[in-house]
């Protein structure tokens, strides 16, 4: 079986979205950006894998990668790029407070567990 990460960037390039800002909602999922060879933008809500400490971090490079929802400076990027032709990853549905993420997408597509808008 494919490695999952394998099976999305093979969807998003067959979709021809490879080019457009890739951003993966409350999973650490750097297989992807391996895959796709570009930096993906995560967003941290409630799973513990995007729990990330910061304080001994030399620059706020770390801040154009990790997005946290419950930021109000992060919410209004986040929903910057997703009005800006952005794709959009989650592992299975989004939860029903979060259902605005998915408004600007007409599309979705499945792979595996995870589910694209675009």
């Amino acid at each position: 079986q494919l490695n999952p990460s394998t099976a999305l960037a093979n969807l998003i390039r067959q979709e021809g979205l490879q080019n457009r800002t890739i951003i993966v909602y409350d999973r650490l999922l750097p297989s992807l950006s391996f895959e796709l060879s570009k930096d993906i933008v995560f967003v941290s809500d409630q799973h513990h894998s995007l729990q990330r400490e910061t304080q001994f971090e030399t620059s706020d490079a770390w801040r154009n990668h990790l997005l946290r929802i419950q930021d109000r400076q992060d919410s209004a990027r986040l929903q910057e790029m997703l009005r800006s032709q952005a794709v959009l990853i989650s592992k299975r549905d989004l939860p029903v407070n979060r259902d605005w993420l998915r408004q600007p997408f007409a599309n979705s597509k499945k792979a595996g567990v995870w589910i694209i808008y675009y």
